[in-house]
């Protein structure tokens, strides 16, 4: 599966975890990460392989103005980074025991809720 067949898959799952969160909050504290396994050939034949991880730092942000799709977008981006630019790394597999969002939720000043979420 790519990574792109990956968010996408799971874009459904944070985007409804995200809305049915922020019903009640007013700010929303997230953080995705991403690990993936690459492999390549290089030019006398032999295959590599790395992985590498992905984030999207620790952000705070008012629930009205937060599009969790960009967000995941942004993910993906990372990822294509890595593999673009003619470095001849393709994707082998998304680690799925490797994939975690995190929303820390805020109702008022003085309260707040930690919910983790690992897809």
């Amino acid at each position: 599966m790519s990574a792109s067949d990956f968010i996408q898959r799971i874009s459904g799952d944070v985007i409804s975890t995200y809305e049915s969160a922020v019903v009640e909050n007013v700010a929303i504290k997230y953080y995705l990460e991403m690990v993936v396994n690459f492999q390549r050939t290089t030019q006398d034949g032999n295959v590599q392989s790395t992985s590498a991880r992905f984030f999207i730092p620790t952000t705070t942000s008012d629930v009205e103005s937060l599009n969790m799709n960009n967000v995941m977008m942004q993910l993906l981006e990372k990822v294509d980074a890595f593999s673009g630019q003619n470095s001849g790394w393709t994707v082998l597999q998304v680690k799925y025991d490797c994939v975690g969002v995190v929303i820390v939720l805020w109702k008022s000043v003085r309260s707040s809720q930690h919910q983790s979420i690992l897809l």
